[in-house]
C-alpha cells in the first residue's frame, strides 16, 4: 500500500508522543483472531490493521459513570455501529445492567482490569489478580470470558504482555488516542488522523463530556468518505495488523 504524506504525519506525532510517554503495547492471542507476536513469540499489542481497505474501529474505555456511556450507546445504535467497550471489573459488578447493554446492541466486550489502575505500578502479581478477579465477575454475570485487554492508562511493558497473555488475553492499544476536550476538538482530531485499518480508542467515562457530540460529528463524516466501523475481533481477523514491542 503507497504511504502517503498524511499517513507520514501521522506515524510521526504518533512515535513522537508514544517516546514522550510510554512503551507502546502489542498483542497476544484470542479464541478466534490470529495469534500476535514477533519471530520470538513474544505477546505484542495490536495498533492498526494494514489494509486499502476503509475499515476502521472505534474503542471505548469505561471506568465509572453512566450518564456518558448511556448517551454513546444510542449514539451508535443511531448509526447502526459496532464497536469494542473495554471495561473495568469494579465498574461491571456495578452496572450489569449497562453491560448487558453493551452486549445486546452487538458490541465487542473487553476489559481493563478490576479497578482501571496503572498497571506499570503494580507488581505482576496484583496484575494477574485483577485480570482474573475481572474474568470472575464476566463468569459471575454469565457473560463469555474477554478475549481483549486494553492496559489501564495505557501503561504497559513488556510484563504486563506476558501475563495478559497467560490469560488468554490479547491486549489492544489503538492508533487513535483523542484527547479529553470538547466535542468538536475530538471530532478533529479522529476526522485529520483516520486512515484504512485505523483504531480509535476513546473514553466512555462521564468526565468525557464531549464524546456524544464528538461522535455526532465524526461518524458522519467518515462514513460518508465511505469508512466502514468494525470490532476490534471484525477488523484484524484475517488481516495484516501492526504489532510492536514495549
Amino acid at each position: 500500500m503507497t504511504i502517503t504524506w498524511r499517513k507520514w504525519k501521522v506515524y510521526i506525532i504518533l512515535t513522537f508522543l508514544v517516546l514522550l510517554t510510554f512503551p507502546l503495547l502489542y498483542w497476544s492471542r484470542p479464541p478466534s483472531v490470529p495469534a500476535f507476536a514477533n519471530e520470538e513469540d513474544e505477546p505484542r499489542a495490536l495498533l492498526r490493521v494494514n489494509t486499502q481497505e476503509p475499515h476502521l474501529a472505534l474503542t471505548f474505555n469505561v471506568e465509572w459513570g453512566e450518564d456518558i456511556i448511556t448517551e454513546t450507546l444510542e449514539t451508535l445504535d443511531d448509526y447502526e455501529i459496532s464497536a469494542t467497550f473495554f471495561v473495568s471489573g469494579e465498574w461491571a459488578e456495578r452496572h450489569p445492567n449497562l453491560l448487558e447493554a453493551i452486549h445486546e446492541k452487538n458490541h465487542e466486550l473487553g476489559i481493563l482490569g478490576y479497578k482501571g489502575h496503572r498497571f506499570s505500578s503494580m507488581e505482576n502479581y496484583e496484575i494477574q489478580e485483577s485480570l482474573k478477579n475481572t474474568i470472575k465477575v464476566f463468569e459471575k454475570l454469565d457473560f463469555a470470558a474477554p478475549a481483549y485487554l486494553y492496559p489501564p492508562k495505557g501503561a504497559f511493558n513488556a510484563e504486563v504482555l506476558k501475563i495478559a497473555d497467560g490469560e488468554n488475553l490479547n491486549t489492544v492499544y489503538g492508533s487513535i488516542h483523542p484527547p479529553l476536550g470538547t466535542g468538536s476538538a475530538m471530532a478533529e482530531h479522529i476526522l485529520f488522523h483516520a486512515d484504512n485499518g485505523d483504531i480509535i480508542h476513546l473514553n466512555a467515562t462521564d468526565e468525557s463530556k464531549g464524546l456524544p457530540k464528538a461522535l455526532n460529528i465524526a461518524v458522519p463524516v467518515l462514513k460518508e468518505q465511505g469508512y466502514e466501523f468494525h470490532t476490534i475481533s471484525s477488523l484484524a481477523s484475517g488481516m495484516d495488523i501492526e504489532i510492536k514491542k514495549p
